[in-house]
């Protein structure tokens, strides 16, 4: 039986966490999560992180903002992007899969406009437009292609 914990750690308003194992072996501490990040790739761990933790920072595109919450290496991320109404991201790709969810708001990708709570799933290198239809929040993940399960 495993059993994940979560607690916050007084003063730092990181999150800790760690698995203990309930068949004999002794707790493994795992990674800990600063300003809301994932900061360690420890496998087996179960991380954790909140929206209010994030630290968003200004991206390269006008009124975007973003807060990397996890990198497992050069092309497995997740990223949380806070993007004002109009802004666009020009046709681009990404060299693994590409998870979109729409947290808040509307966000269009090509011909496709999405609400809170919907998915887009997109191919390695399929090149996609984006755009913010309304202030919108997403959380993207791309994954590596070579990442197994």
């Amino acid at each position: 039986m495993t059993e994940y914990v979560v607690t916050r750690r007084p003063g730092q308003g990181g999150l800790q966490d760690r698995m203990a194992s309930g068949e004999g072996g002794r707790p493994h501490a795992g990674s800990a999560i600063t300003d809301g990040r994932c900061t360690n790739d420890v496998r087996g761990t179960m991380q954790y992180g909140t929206l209010a933790e994030y630290k968003f920072q200004p991206t390269s595109n006008p009124g975007s903002e973003k807060f990397e919450i996890w990198r497992g290496g050069a092309n497995a991320y997740t990223v949380a992007y806070r993007v004002k109404k109009g802004v666009v991201f020009e046709p681009h790709g990404h060299p693994g899969w590409e998870q979109l969810t729409v947290v808040s708001g509307s966000w269009k990708v090509d011909d496709r406009v999405l609400g809170p709570g919907d998915v887009a799933i997109t191919p390695p290198l399929q090149k996609h437009r984006e755009e913010a239809i309304e202030d919108t929040l997403v959380i993207i993940s791309v994954g590596n292609n070579d990442l197994t399960g």
